[in-house]
């Protein structure tokens, strides 16, 4: 924890002592309370990955709950309708895919949701690294699936406009953490970044 003291507008000195964000507070502005002063240049590129990975986080639990729901209506269908088991097979391996994006996604937001202010070894932490890495590489492979699935799998028709702002988050996140000092901590992608998704 981190504490610091600072003279407040009646002239009377007040001490604050920093913890997690409050919902929708990000670092910057704690730091306006009084201790900005302290923020280094390595404490704003944390803080940008961050608000970065809040953002990502927050689109895909806004999106994909409710996208998941539609590919389990499209199973459905096909298997009421007959379906070849290899389209069948498809569907199911879409619904896990979309699954795993979630329960990762879950998993990353409520370890965000702990670090604190100038958290002692956060930073460095294979494991928070790790958590990044499995979200953005759960994504890589939904995607994956998606391009590369049959055609004969009849996908919501606004799949595309649904998940680009995710696809362009992501990508962004990505970008950010590759250009921090923490990138070799993020385990890079075969191809150096997630799937484009045109």
């Amino acid at each position: 924890r981190l504490s610091a003291t600072y003279v407040n507008g009646n002239g009377r000195t007040a001490t604050i002592t920093s913890a997690t964000p409050r919902s929708g507070e990000s670092f910057s502005s704690i730091g306006s309370r009084g201790i900005s002063s302290e923020f280094t240049e390595e404490d704003r590129q944390f803080e940008k990955i961050f608000l970065s990975l809040q953002k990502s986080t927050d689109l895909v639990m806004r999106t994909l709950p409710s996208f998941q729901v539609q590919l389990m209506g499209g199973l459905r269908n096909a298997v009421h309708q007959r379906t070849p088991e290899s389209i069948i097979q498809h569907w199911k391996g879409l619904i896990s895919g979309c699954g795993v994006v979630i329960q990762q996604t879950e998993a990353l937001k409520k370890r965000l949701s702990l670090i604190k202010l100038k958290e002692p070894g956060v930073r460095t932490q294979a494991s928070f690294w790790g958590m990044c890495s499995n979200f953005s590489h759960s994504w890589a492979d939904m995607i994956e699936q998606i391009k590369y699935g049959p055609n004969s799998v009849p996908l919501p028709p606004d799949t595309r406009a649904r998940l680009r702002p995710i696809q362009q988050s992501i990508k962004e996140t990505s970008n950010i953490i590759y250009q921090s000092p923490w990138h070799y901590l993020f385990r890079p992608m075969a191809n150096n970044g997630p799937t484009s998704f045109p």
